[in-house]
């Protein structure tokens, strides 16, 4: 999954590395405009099928609603706790989690940028890969194909058994923890939790990381719904009125609620 991609070129570099290896599944989140041009179908070679076949996404979050697992790609040392781990070894962990029917997504950030926090955040385990230190920096085909060649080889050599607290309990889709997510922020919104609009975006990080990490089921975000919900002291029909997507009630629980949002809170709060 390619993340602001603002080359043609490397997006066709892209597709032929990933057919290489035998991947086909292209996910793009804002590239640029005219991204399946004459160069990049030149530089994918016999894999521009791909690009006709590539998913284009507004956000990451919306690119990766489907899966339960994320890995991202990053150089970088950032200030949020994710596990780390090299290509090599998450190669095996997603060869692993593939056989339980795990949905797993592979970010690459942006060619001059890289992956931004929001991004990361979402992510369950960062990738890392050693490299000379003093030039460490790779080209987006040379990542993706890196990584790629790591899965490959995974499943030609005897899968390496991983210790994973959710086989046999599938975390919840990426989807269902971004509603949560948003039901958390509409929450502490209303409770006057955040000092002002910047240390709200980096709180939500933290609270967005924190979370992802420990895998929650969609029983478990169902029930923290729940949560939310009686400890705000407002349900309607046995849901909560305030999740992100419902209708937010017409009693007037539901109306002196949605008077003391603030100005920037959702629409659906």
């Amino acid at each position: 999954m390619l993340v602001d991609p603002s080359n043609p070129q490397n997006i066709g570099a892209v597709c032929r590395a990933m057919a290489n290896c035998g991947l086909t599944d292209l996910r793009l989140v804002r590239p640029v405009e005219g991204w399946n041009c004459g160069e990049a179908r030149a530089l994918a070679v016999s894999a521009k099928g791909m690009l006709e076949t590539a998913k284009v996404y507004s956000t990451t979050a919306e690119a990766v609603g489907d899966c339960t697992h994320v890995f991202a790609t990053t150089a970088r040392r950032r200030d949020q706790v994710i596990p780390e781990m090299t290509a090599r070894r998450a190669a095996s962990e997603i060869r692993a989690l593939k056989k339980v029917g795990a949905g797993v997504a592979i970010l690459f950030g942006a060619e001059r940028t890289g992956l931004q926090n929001q991004d990361i955040a979402l992510s369950n385990v960062v990738i890392t890969v050693p490299l000379n230190p003093g030039m460490s920096s790779l080209n987006l085909a040379q990542a993706v194909l890196l990584v790629a060649y790591e899965w490959l080889q995974a499943g030609m050599d005897d899968p390496v058994e991983i210790v994973d607290p959710t086989i046999g309990r599938m975390p919840a889709k990426k989807q269902q923890m971004e509603v949560f997510f948003q039901h958390v922020e509409q929450e502490l919104l209303v409770a006057g939790f955040f000092p002002n609009a910047d240390m709200r975006d980096h709180m939500m990080e933290v609270i967005r990381g924190w979370l992802t990490r420990t895998k929650p089921t969609e029983r478990e975000i169902r029930m923290l719904h729940g949560v939310l919900a009686t400890l705000s002291g407002r349900r309607l029909g046995g849901k909560p009125a305030h999740v992100p997507g419902t209708k937010g009630g017409t009693g007037a629980k539901a109306r002196k609620r949605r008077s003391q949002l603030p100005a920037d809170a959702p629409e659906d709060a």
